[in-house]
């Protein structure tokens, strides 16, 4: 059982979210990357509410994701124990952002995000 929390990072499954009328930029997301972020808003159960966020700042598109969906969560203090190629750092302000707060914040013991000392005790990046 997954208890959402905000900022979360979910992969689902591939064709999950693409029902329905989808922005054709968020098809287009869903298709590259799978992920999704946890939103921070009231929960319908058993739905999560989640959001997709473009390459442009209005870009940003609200859903919910059935649990079922789920293929891998990571917090976001767990991005910072990923390693993301050259590559693909390149290709997104987002990873190379990450990149960049990684070796800002590598030899700090403070813990990142919301309920942060909550989450610490959590596994590794993306623990199915």
């Amino acid at each position: 059982m997954y208890f959402d929390r905000p900022h979360d990072l979910l992969r689902i499954a591939p064709q999950a979210l693409l029902a329905g009328s989808v922005p054709p930029w968020v098809s287009d997301h869903l298709r590259l990357s799978r992920c999704v972020v946890v939103r921070r808003t009231a929960r319908a159960e058993p739905r999560i509410p989640v959001g997709v966020r473009g390459s442009q700042r209005h870009q940003r598109w609200a859903a919910t994701c059935q649990p079922e969906w789920i293929e891998a969560i990571a917090t976001p203090s767990q991005l910072l124990q990923c390693a993301v190629s050259g590559q693909r750092a390149n290709t997104s302000p987002a990873f190379h952002a990450l990149e960049t707060l990684k070796d800002l914040w590598k030899d700090l013991s403070l813990a990142w995000g919301p309920g942060a000392l909550w989450a610490s005790n959590w596994q590794p990046a993306f623990r199915s």
